[in-house]
């Protein structure tokens, strides 16, 4: 296959389709990745429970006191017109905190989870003989936590400025689904941003795979975007996409890369 269908949006959007079907087969193949990717699901599940056990009765209790404040003192709670405005305000209230609840255990977990991501990675690469097969050594997996860890800070930081202007359109009615795609992308990215890291790739490199392979990106944003109507799936589906994400790139240019890393 020619790199110029290696690099093509159709391929790399197909790709990013195949990448829950491949993560999946592959975390069953093999042992270690699914003990590695166990720890962030359990993790991620426990804490979008407790996010939402007290988050959805906080929305509530907001958009009571907010609707006391600003309704005459002579509309009864129990009338037709506040029970309405009621309902509509609090199910966007809730759908709205969902979402940031779902992001914000999204970033915690992802960074709790760095660890075993990389430890995963390293192992679907190796396999494919794409990456040097190395004994653990705790230093070596320490740096390449930390190093995960500092990228994750900035892509953040980065990312976070076009989530709060994404997160403040998500309060008109009808654009909601536009921060969904949103949050989806950004999750996107990151599954692939492990991967990147164990080639050692720089900054400006790695940005410029986020825009050269967009249609790679959007097709694991279609895989993520049901899991967010769910509680708690997108979590379980994160470690999966990751171990997808990692095979379809050694699939894709892993044996480049480690040209590149050898050279």
């Amino acid at each position: 296959m020619s790199q110029n269908n290696l690099n093509s949006k159709t391929l790399n959007f197909y790709q990013g389709l195949m990448c829950f079907p491949k993560g999946l087969k592959e975390m069953f193949s093999d042992i270690k990745i699914f003990i590695y990717s166990s720890v962030p699901m359990l993790l991620g599940l426990g804490f979008i429970y407790f996010s939402f056990y007290y988050g959805w009765d906080f929305s509530t209790d907001i958009i009571k006191k907010v609707l006391k404040d600003v309704f005459p003192i002579w509309i009864s709670e129990k009338s037709y017109i506040y029970k309405t405005i009621f309902w509509i305000t609090n199910l966007i209230a809730k759908f709205v905190i969902s979402l940031a609840l779902i992001y914000l255990s999204f970033i915690i977990i992802q960074i709790i989870s760095i660890p075993f991501y990389a430890l995963i990675c390293e192992q679907v690469l190796s396999k494919r003989k794409v990456f040097p097969k190395r004994e653990f050594e705790v230093g070596t997996w320490l740096r390449l936590t930390l190093r995960l860890f500092v990228f994750s800070l900035f892509r953040m930081s980065v990312f976070l400025s076009f989530g709060v202007i994404v997160f403040v359109i998500s309060f008109i009615p009808g654009l909601q689904f536009l921060a969904l795609i949103y949050s989806c992308y950004v999750m996107a990215i990151d599954c692939l941003d492990y991967t990147l890291e164990i080639y050692e790739i720089n900054f400006a490199r790695r940005f410029g795979i986020y825009f050269s392979h967009f249609g790679f990106f959007m097709g694991i944003t279609v895989i993520l975007l049901p899991t967010m109507f769910i509680p708690g799936l997108t979590l379980i589906f994160l470690p999966i996409t990751v171990i997808g994400s990692a095979v379809c790139f050694a699939e894709i240019r892993g044996q480049d890369e480690y040209e590149k890393l050898i050279t």
